[in-house]
């Protein structure tokens, strides 16, 4: 009984306009946010990544729109876009014409399952390599494409599997060297 009337005494106590400017508040920011895919290709590079709802940067601002132009030629884009199937954001980026590559995607994850996910996909389980020279930690094969530690996060970076091999090769490692030196 106390409990009631203290909550009561409470909500007494908070003005009606602090309530209904909290709620005009709430209400804005609900309506600025958007689970839809949203073009990143023209958004300015900034050194500091944007953050997803995720605590993760989003990954579109790992790179810029001049790196992805070079990995992938002239008109280029890149689109950041929510993927449900895997509950992560993904950067996706595609030539402006069809050629050697199709698409190339990158996401951010957390590195908490760093180690055990290394050991299942390096030899013998697979085909992987380790990699230097990216971030504290890295490893690559052609279907995972190239995945770099930095902290406790890292970057996934690959090519569809109808990418030409070499080219994806290139643009993927070029792509994952700029992004892992801006986690």
């Amino acid at each position: 009984m106390t409990k009631l009337v203290i909550q009561r005494r409470a909500a007494k106590e908070i003005p009606p306009r602090l309530l209904l400017g909290t709620a005009i508040v709430v209400l804005f920011l609900a309506g600025c946010t958007s689970t839809s895919p949203s073009s990143s290709s023209n958004s300015a590079s900034s050194s500091v990544p944007a953050a997803t709802t995720s605590g993760l940067p989003d990954p579109c601002s790992l790179v810029t729109q001049e790196e992805v132009e070079i990995a992938l030629g002239k008109g280029a884009t890149k689109t950041s876009i929510y993927n449900e199937r895997i509950n992560t954001q993904q950067c996706r980026m595609k030539p402006a014409a069809p050629g050697a590559i199709d698409t190339v995607i990158m996401s951010v994850k957390n590195a908490d399952l760093w180690d055990g996910m290394k050991k299942a996909v390096l030899p013998p389980n697979s085909d992987a390599k380790l990699v230097t020279g990216l971030g504290d930690d890295a490893f690559m094969n052609r279907a995972i494409g190239y995945n770099v530690r930095k902290g406790n996060r890292y970057i996934q970076i690959f090519g569809s599997l109808t990418n030409n091999d070499a080219a994806n090769e290139k643009a993927t490692r070029y792509l994952a060297e700029r992004a892992a030196s801006r986690l």
